[in-house]
This record gives C-alpha cells, structure tokens and sequence, in this order.
C-alpha cells in the first residue's frame, strides 16, 4: 500500500511540471518574446522566383512572403541599377530585407537576374 501511494505521488508531481513548464515560458511579454528572424534592425536574406510585383502598391511577393518597396530599397538587374517595373513574374529573384516595429518586411535590397541558372550535369557511365 505504502509503495502504490509513492508511485501515484510521484506520477502527480511528474503530472505537475511537465503542465507548469510551458505555462511558465508562456508568461513572458509578447513585445519581448520575438524569434530572432523578427528583431527589428537586423537584415535577412530572401531568394526565389518572383510571384507577384505591384508597383502601386510598391510590393514584391516570392512565394508566400510580400516585400514592402521603400525610397530605400536598392534594386538591380543583372549587377546593374534597375525599378521594380523591370522585374518580371517567374524571374530569379535575391535580396535582403528587415522586419519593421508593424511586423511589414521592407525590402533593403532586391536583385532581380535573367540569367540561367547552370544546370548540373548528369554522369554517364561509359560502356
């Protein structure tokens, strides 16, 4: 009997922390509890294929992530300086970007490149 009442005593307090745990690493402020990908000033690198560009709205979409266009952004195409209207739905696209304090990523730079990428060669087997 003594040996049953350890066991479920210990099973509670096992129980116990591992309910506490993520409950305690909840309770910090949500203004404090950002991933490092969103600190503001820090810049990040994107690349992709050009999905979408809204020179009204100033925007760029690769994949699934919109880039806000700012008076600051630098823009080139093929090493040279270029507008957003020269980039083309489809094209190869890098850059950087910072996640403003609104949670927006402003574009610092974009590279748009028509060039090919090199494909890998195949091996073939000499018979």
């Amino acid at each position: 009997m003594k040996t049953n009442f350890l066991k479920l005593a210990a099973c509670a307090l096992f129980a116990a922390a591992v309910v506490a745990l993520p409950a305690s690493s909840r309770a910090q402020d949500v203004t404090t509890n950002r991933p490092a990908a969103t600190k503001p000033g820090k810049t990040l690198p994107f690349r992709g294929t050009v999905s979408e560009i809204d020179t009204n709205a100033m925007t760029l979409t690769v994949a699934s992530r919109t880039f806000a266009i700012t008076s600051e952004t630098r823009i080139y195409k093929d090493g040279k300086p270029a507008e957003l209207s020269e980039g083309a739905i489809g094209e190869s696209v890098t850059g950087s970007y910072k996640t403003g304090d609104d949670g927006k990523l402003d574009a610092v730079t974009v590279r748009f490149s028509t060039k090919a990428t090199p494909k890998k060669k195949e091996m073939t087997t000499g018979n």
